[in-house]
């Protein structure tokens, strides 16, 4: 079974799920909202300079994002996780963020197109 997606991990996810598809949507299906719900959240912190929300936001966010397979983003928001904390350097928050939004982009659609594809 071949899935070529740039970002999105299928074969480490079928791994982590014995191979079960049903599974596979089924935690996508989860993945796909509560991430939405967190990235606005983020947005909205980011957007007041609340440096604990950001951090709590980013934190959730790397752990999805690296449950899922998708490290790069989940390190990125590990970076963001660990400036809030400082509770400094706003700007390369917001940077780090918007590199992470745009790669979120794709990946939501790369997620759409496997199930799609995989009914």
């Amino acid at each position: 079974m071949n899935h070529d997606y740039r970002y999105l991990n299928i074969e480490y996810l079928y791994e982590y799920l014995d191979d079960n598809n049903a599974s596979l949507k089924e935690l996508i299906n989860i993945f796909i909202p509560s991430i939405k719900k967190d990235w606005s959240l983020l947005v909205v912190a980011i957007e007041n300079k609340d440096f604990d929300k950001i951090k709590a936001h980013a934190h959730k966010l790397k752990s999805s994002y690296r449950y899922m397979g998708v490290f790069s983003v989940g390190d990125t928001m590990e970076k963001i996780d660990k400036l809030a904390e400082g509770k400094d350097n706003i700007n390369l928050i917001k940077i780090l963020s918007i590199e992470a939004l745009q790669i979120h982009e794709e990946i939501i659609e790369e997620v759409s197109d496997f199930l799609n594809n995989n009914p």
